[in-house]
């Protein structure tokens, strides 16, 4: 809930960044500097510089892409690349045989095991940073659990 903190990061280490974000325009970026010194929360910024223009979804958009320190460049990177991976969280026991038809078939890697796997391009290695990065945010500041930070790394594979 609470990404607040996060984001007083990237505003103190990164202001000068925030026109690369994706379909970033100076006019967002304007509503955006112009509510940061008034606000006391992630969501008060969100709806400080939320206009007519500028949906309170689109201000969100945009402040979760500068918290992640995506580009413009990596979105037009990744629409030449998608999908890069699957990326199985779980699985029913008696769906294993489909998986493992579905790794040897795919055009994709299919990737169960995030620490063994390694990516073909730099963009892949990118999208998969960013992955990374919104679970760490995700445990970090939704859910106020530090001990489950890289957890991706950790966590064996769901089977029900």
């Amino acid at each position: 809930e609470d990404l607040y903190p996060a984001l007083l990061h990237a505003i103190a280490t990164s202001m000068d960044r925030l026109s690369e974000l994706p379909d970033m325009r100076e006019e967002l970026a304007n509503c955006i500097k112009k509510a940061i010194p008034q606000s006391y929360s992630f969501e008060d910024i969100i709806d400080r510089a939320a206009t007519r223009r500028f949906t309170n979804a689109r201000v969100a958009r945009a402040l979760m892409a500068w918290l992640h320190e995506m580009t413009h460049e990596d979105i037009l990177s990744f629409r030449h690349e998608l999908p890069a991976y699957a990326r199985v969280l779980g699985f029913k026991k008696q769906a294993s045989p489909l998986l493992s038809h579905m790794a040897e078939c795919s055009s994709i890697p299919i990737v169960t095991k995030l620490a063994q796997y390694k990516p073909t391009s730099p963009a892949e290695g990118r999208l998969m940073d960013l992955d990374i990065t919104a679970s760490n945010l995700y445990y970090l500041c939704g859910m106020d659990r530090p001990d489950r930070y890289n957890l991706d790394y950790r966590q064996r594979l769901i089977t029900l």
